[in-house]
């Protein structure tokens, strides 16, 4: 036994070796991201920075401590927390760039930045691995912030790796104490024991996450059915198009019921579809772009123009009206007078969307995707939406957001478009009785 022990803990440091400071839970970094510097001067201002996101971060962790572990996020803790994740490892990505002409030698500079890069690891695993819901959602990664997979996996071995801790501790015996040596001095302790621990042991996530992504499959399975489109359903798409084209306002939410589409069949409640109409210009096609939409309400848009984002089966992207009508029945809401600031949030989230995979999960908790209900959630995430428990997870379905609509003052009901009818303003009657 003692013996398969001892080749247990040489097989696995052989196999954490890989890990060195600049092939760190980063990766290479050649360069720092452009909108970051790493000149002395900005120094102290990212170190600010990052000092926030812990604070928020570390509030949050605590918020969700302190209360029933089994609550789910809500929309701004989702975005708070991704989003400050992200703000932490883009001043990780400007630490390991200093890292990636190290010599046999360590300048004071390059010492500290390795410093601080195992800090930030340090942080990470103090702050994550007591939740494994929200350990394993980070995880996943997330596209809209520049989250890579296994982050937290990584940065955990490479805060026990014992030839990384050795580098640093040597070239302090060498060397005059600096600034480097007090962060050291506060880092867990390690050995090979540790390291293996963190190498190998993810405490439940690897059956959790076959769970999970069991979902996934199945789901591209199931909703990979739609029948063919021929001419007359070509008609009736245009005639809905235009006849909607004359309520459509910037950030209208549309909902739609299709007999067409497996979603329709198998999303419980009567819609089953949703999208947001984001106004007169939207980013252009290729690679995600990080600028906000510009929306004019005062100008009409053509119904073949792309200015409709919604999540499909092949991914969140940007259609047009006429893309989107491929429906029986129709419903417009809108949320009255937003403030320039809902406006750019709106915007902002809704923009960090785009090019990502379907949800066939149903879990809003996990943004590194997201299905036609989790892009409203997110995308508007100042409204408290309702959401439904589902198979051991939370969700939103498109009947819940008609719901909260009609208990919320600040929305309106524009407009239903049933069997070729329009009816302005429906009765909360009629609209209840649809969702029956």
């Amino acid at each position: 036994m003692f013996v398969r022990l001892v080749l247990f803990i040489v097989f696995a440091a052989s196999i954490s070796s890989c890990v060195s400071l600049k092939n760190n839970y980063l990766g290479h970094t050649p360069r720092p991201p452009a909108n970051l510097k790493i000149d002395a001067g900005q120094m102290a201002e990212l170190d600010s920075m990052r000092n926030a996101a812990d604070i928020s971060i570390d509030s949050l962790m605590k918020s969700l401590s302190s209360k029933d572990h089994t609550r789910h996020l809500n929309a701004v803790e989702i975005n708070r927390l991704f989003e400050d994740f992200g703000t932490l490892l883009d001043y990780d990505r400007v630490l390991s760039s200093q890292l990636q002409n190290t010599k046999t030698q360590f300048t004071s500079a390059e010492r500290l930045a390795a410093a601080k890069l195992l800090r930030s690891a340090a942080f990470y695993d103090r702050s994550f691995q007591h939740n494994g819901r929200i350990r394993r959602a980070l995880d996943r990664g997330e596209l809209g912030n520049n989250i890579p997979k296994n982050i937290l996996q990584k940065s955990r071995e490479f805060l026990y790796s014992v030839s990384v801790r050795k580098k640093l501790l040597n070239h302090s015996a060498a060397a005059k104490p600096d600034a480097a040596d007090s962060i050291l001095m506060q880092l867990p302790s390690t050995n090979f024991m540790k390291e293996a621990y963190a190498d190998f042991y993810r405490k439940n996530d690897r059956l959790k996450n076959a769970f999970y992504y069991s979902f996934t499959f199945a789901g591209s399975v199931l909703f990979n059915t739609t029948e063919a489109e021929n001419r007359k359903r070509r008609i009736k798409k245009r005639k809905t198009a235009v006849q909607l084209q004359a309520y459509v306002h910037p950030y209208d939410i549309l909902l739609s019921k299709s007999n067409n589409h497996m979603a329709g069949k198998v999303i419980p409640g009567y819609f089953g579809h949703v999208a947001i109409w984001m106004g007169d210009e939207m980013p252009g096609k290729g690679k995600r772009v990080r600028k906000f939409f510009n929306a004019d309400k005062n100008k009409q848009v053509g119904i073949n123009k792309k200015r409709m984002e919604e999540a499909l089966r092949s991914g969140v992207r940007i259609s047009s009206l006429k893309d989107f009508a491929d429906g029986d029945v129709f419903l417009i809401m809108r949320l009255r007078e937003l403030t320039p600031e809902q406006q750019k949030c709106i915007q902002t989230n809704a923009c960090k969307q785009l090019n990502k995979s379907y949800d066939f999960n149903f879990d809003i908790e996990s943004p590194d995707k997201v299905n036609c209900t989790e892009l409203i959630y997110l995308s508007c995430d100042f409204i408290k939406w309702k959401v439904s428990p589902f198979m051991g997870r939370y969700t939103i379905f498109p009947d819940d957001l008609l719901k909260t609509a009609l208990s919320d003052e600040r929305f309106e009901i524009v407009v239903l478009l049933k069997d070729g009818q329009l009816i302005e303003h429906p009765k909360l009657t009629l609209l209840n009785e649809l969702m029956k």
